[in-house]
């Protein structure tokens, strides 16, 4: 299984209040908030432990969990500029993060890169919800029929009764787990075969 976020930064410049401390404080524990005031750039180290936060509790909830907003009981580590991990209870999830001046993306595994993943980010030029998280959607379909050599009307994306995105030829859900992400100008989903 697989889990992904993405964050586009300007947006994010824009529309939170990242500086205020009850904003750390509702998002992160005190070993992330004490990384976070000795960062050299703080605003990114804040949304790379969000989007990593986002990509673990996606995983989360598809290995069956249950939904809750407490971000601040997931607990990022991080390993190095890309990977890390996110604990929640006793499970850890792997992360894997790339960034840029633009964007920030995560995805995250339960087991440390062992499985083929596929991740795509994609530029999107609508602010709707429904019509970014549509065109998030065809882009993968897309990319499904065109690696199976199938015909793209005959996939569907359906999403169970807790959310989790799933993947349908007919009426024959794929092994493949996937996630989808989009914020401001950018989407992205990824598979995992």
């Amino acid at each position: 299984m697989i889990g992904n976020d993405i964050v586009d930064l300007k947006r994010a410049q824009i529309d939170s209040n990242w500086k205020h401390p009850g904003f750390q404080q509702k998002l992160f524990g005190e070993d992330e908030r004490r990384l976070i005031g000795n960062a050299s750039d703080p605003f990114q180290l804040i949304w790379r432990l969000w989007s990593m936060k986002e990509s673990a509790y996606k995983l989360f909830i598809q290995e069956g969990g249950a939904c809750f907003f407490n971000p601040s009981k997931l607990a990022c580590q991080l390993f190095d500029l890309q990977n890390g991990s996110v604990q929640l209870d006793k499970q850890e999830y792997h992360t894997y993060s790339t960034s840029n001046t633009e964007y920030i993306f995560s995805s995250a595994q339960v087991k440390c890169r062992q499985l083929l993943e596929h991740s795509c980010i994609l530029p999107l030029d609508q602010y709707a919800y429904q019509a970014q998280s549509n065109l998030t959607k065809k882009r993968l379909l897309q990319y499904v029929a065109n690696n199976n050599k199938i015909r793209v009307a005959n996939l569907s994306i359906r999403k169970t009764d807790s959310g989790v995105p799933q993947i349908f030829f007919y009426n024959k859900k794929l092994p493949a787990s996937i996630s989808l992400t989009h914020h401001g100008n950018y989407g992205a989903f990824s598979i995992l075969n």
